[in-house]
């Protein structure tokens, strides 16, 4: 229960992981796969199908209803507990592991399914559901940014058994934008080297928070991460410091608790064993401020932020166009400095003639970057306040 629960709200989804009906890359064929490009059921033009009958690599969403109560207080309108059993193998600020990714969204579900398609694929992989920052109006609503709703600290569980203080270093990966969900904002240092906790993650479309997402790895489920560098069967995020937030009822906290039968029988490394029951029970708890009487309202600003994969702010390679009450963001057309989002300088470039939006350390960058897959899976759930 909150500290206050007239003005704070605890959220708790639990869920049963059913480990001989999952779809698993790790375990099979000769043990865990550290990395996907090092395993062919990975590979965007394998052949070999899961037991469910699609490609290990394709993505598995299942999305799951709340409460008119709960969206009332919390803002969210549906959660999804996706499972990833080829990890990302592409993607800049995730690890190739088999994974959870845990979204609440704050759109709900029809209105996320009618966002029109985008030209998904990368050239590795033509039917990754993934978009890339194109000409296409519909892909590049996904790079239409925001700099809101980013924690730039929090305090978060440590090895020793003690909450400490950490900041984060938020950026956007332009690899990362799945179709009708959105793009994905993570600090790229907690996934790049091997990923030993769980991490927070936040994504937005067209100028908008959709999302806020936990997320944690088969490995550390199962207590796979050697014990000096983790906390588990609990792991817990306290007093998340953002930017600003997108919406009023934005996590402050999070915390992600396992039951002792997803503990591995083995963990060595290329044996990795299923848990010791067979049923591993998963509880996910988030806290933050309810929402006014009258609802919660969803802040639509655009913004400026780091590109994961080049240090820089992001760049847009195509000049799309910003409508409505917002700014003009980078390589967006423009008539004067004033139309241009923070950090931001209208300036004449060499494309049709015209003026777009760019910042001093990229004026002449317009790239191209890659896209990446997203991978998602769910048993059973119940979700209450």
């Amino acid at each position: 229960h909150p500290e206050d629960p007239d003005t704070k709200y605890s959220l708790v989804f639990e869920w049963d992981h059913i480990h001989d009906e999952t779809i698993f890359v790790d375990g099979e064929n000769g043990g865990r796969v550290f990395n996907a490009d090092e395993d062919e059921r990975c590979n965007g033009d394998s052949s070999i199908v899961a037991t469910d009958g699609q490609p290990f690599w394709m993505p598995r969403f299942f999305p799951r209803p709340v409460s008119e109560e709960i969206t009332q207080v919390t803002g969210v309108k549906f959660a999804s507990a996706d499972w990833q059993p080829c990890g990302h193998k592409e993607i800049t600020i995730c690890h190739a592991e088999s994974h959870y990714d845990f979204h609440m969204y704050y759109e709900d579900e029809e209105t996320m399914n009618s966002l029109p398609l985008c030209d998904i694929g990368v050239p590795s992989n033509p039917d990754l559901p993934v978009c890339q920052d194109t000409a296409n109006p519909d892909n590049h609503d996904y790079f239409k940014l925001i700099n809101h709703s980013i924690p730039l600290s929090l305090k978060q569980s440590s090895p020793e058994g003690v909450i400490l203080e950490t900041d984060k270093n938020f950026c956007v990966d332009p690899s990362s934008a799945v179709v009708r969900s959105g793009i994905h904002y993570g600090d790229a240092s907690e996934t790049l080297d091997e990923w030993k906790t769980p991490v927070t993650i936040i994504g937005s479309h067209d100028c908008q928070l959709k999302f806020f997402e936990p997320m944690f790895s088969w490995k550390w489920v199962s207590g796979c991460v050697k014990t000096e560098q983790t906390s588990w069967p609990v792991f817990e995020v306290q007093d998340i410091q953002y930017t600003k937030k997108g919406i009023e009822s934005l996590p402050d906290s999070w915390k992600v608790e396992v039951s002792e039968a997803c503990r591995a029988t083995n963990c060595y490394p290329g044996q990795m064993d299923p848990p010791s029951s067979e049923v591993c029970h998963i509880k996910l708890t988030a806290q933050g401020t309810k929402c006014p009487e009258d609802g919660c309202t969803l802040l639509k600003e655009c913004g400026t932020i780091e590109d994961c994969s080049t240090g820089s702010t992001y760049v847009s390679p195509w000049q799309g166009e910003q409508t409505g009450d917002v700014c003009a963001g980078a390589t967006e057309t423009c008539t004067e400095n004033s139309d241009c989002c923070a950090g931001l300088t209208c300036r004449a470039k060499e494309l049709n003639g015209s003026s777009y939006c760019t910042s001093d350390e990229n004026s002449s960058a317009f790239r191209a970057f890659s896209s990446v897959s997203l991978v998602l899976f769910l048993s059973c759930v119940t979700f209450g306040i």
